[in-house]
């Protein structure tokens, strides 16, 4: 075969080891040894929520839009910074390297990787979890999980950040509200990554999932299933959407084009590349337990392996110690036992000594052992 002409499967393969910089994302820094790039579509939302803010706050009502967009801009990236130690955390502890990683409007975005499905199928749902635990807490802050009180009296629940986050012209006139609002965004974050978009938490989870669960089929029936899955979420989200445009009013600001939008990129991208090199990069006999890129250099190891490997060699010294030991008592002894004998003949067993004694019962159990084992 010329050099020229790769393989496609082995060009793909490729792109799965290889973690450069994603053509829809640029490079913003660096996290220990991996690289946070950003994706352009956080520059375009930016740039829209930015020219919406600076034309509604000249309106009647709108003077506290602009802190109420950067009150929600830092929750929101809150939950980005959340997903992105969750994520590099777990993917250190299970011993998998992470060169590079991106940020979408969602948060975490990831290009296939060389993973195991399993430990990608708990990265994934650590993240997201994440994010849940996260929206809890602001729930919790904002008093949405008080315990109901005895009293026949009901007193207002106690305000954090008195008069901190109060936006009285968007109807936030407690602090309360502003932290449901932080819950909001973070659940917000949270369906957004459960649905199987590309390059989206929820695609890798599903990937991973079929992966495991049919671990006997040959890598086409997987991605055929794969689309077809994908397929199947399209039809479930258009029937969604038409169960909202049913229900809505005029009034209201109108919902179904944003979910009838979301099965259209669903249905479409079911047979992007992605599709094939997420399971690709689950089901390559490379893919162990510290693969990554060809060019990521030493692998960690988990900090699980790590603990067990330290155990093991921990025994095993203790082991040799032990032998060493009982092998230099065998000496010792043997080297004596001469001269205990020959006490023994020309004395008899009242001038034997107490070690003598010793000496002879280890060597006499030594014997029956070896007899007992003769291998």
């Amino acid at each position: 075969m010329p050099v020229d002409r790769v393989p496609l499967l082995a060009r793909r393969l490729d792109l799965v080891h290889r973690d450069a910089v994603p053509s829809w994302a640029v490079p913003i820094g660096a996290v220990g040894q991996t690289q946070v790039n950003l994706s352009y579509g956080v520059f375009v939302a930016s740039s829209i929520v930015l020219t919406a803010v600076l034309i509604a706050q000249g309106q009647p009502g709108n003077a506290d839009l602009p802190r109420a967009a950067m009150i929600g801009s830092a929750f929101w990236v809150a939950g980005w910074i959340a997903q992105l130690l969750c994520h590099t955390s777990l993917a250190w502890w299970m011993g998998l390297s992470v060169p590079s990683i991106t940020l979408g409007l969602a948060g975490v975005e990831s290009a296939p990787r060389r993973w195991p499905a399993m430990q990608t199928l708990v990265i994934t749902a650590g993240t997201i979890a994440s994010l849940v635990v996260m929206s809890a807490a602001f729930r919790w802050i904002g008093g949405g999980f008080q315990m109901p009180s005895l009293s026949p009296v009901s007193t207002p629940p106690v305000e954090i950040a008195h008069g901190m986050g109060t936006l009285p012209s968007l109807g936030m006139k407690s602090a309360d509200a502003l932290w449901r609002s932080a819950a909001w965004l973070c659940g917000l974050q949270v369906i957004w990554q459960l649905i199987p978009l590309p390059r989206s938490l929820g695609r890798q989870s599903v990937a991973a999932l079929l992966a495991i669960s049919s671990p006997r089929l040959e890598l086409e029936t997987r991605i055929r299933l794969l689309r077809q899955l994908l397929i199947v979420f399209a039809m479930l989200t258009l029937g969604l959407a038409m169960w909202v445009l049913s229900g809505e009013s005029g009034q209201q600001f109108p919902r179904w084009p944003l979910l009838f939008g979301i099965s259209v990129l669903l249905w479409l991208s079911s047979h992007r590349p992605d599709v094939r090199m997420l399971l690709v990069g689950m089901t390559t006999p490379h893919a162990g337990a510290t693969t990554g890129s060809h060019d990521d250099g030493p692998q960690p190891v988990g900090v699980v392996k790590r603990y067990r490997q330290r155990s093991q060699d921990r025994k095993r010294i203790e082991r040799l110690k032990a032998v060493m030991d009982n092998e230099r008592t065998e000496a010792i002894d043997a080297a004596r036992l001469d001269e205990v004998l020959e006490r023994l003949h020309d004395g008899g067993q009242a001038s034997l000594s107490d070690e003598d004694r010793a000496i002879l019962a280890r060597v006499s159990q030594q014997l029956r052992k070896n007899r007992l084992n003769p291998s």
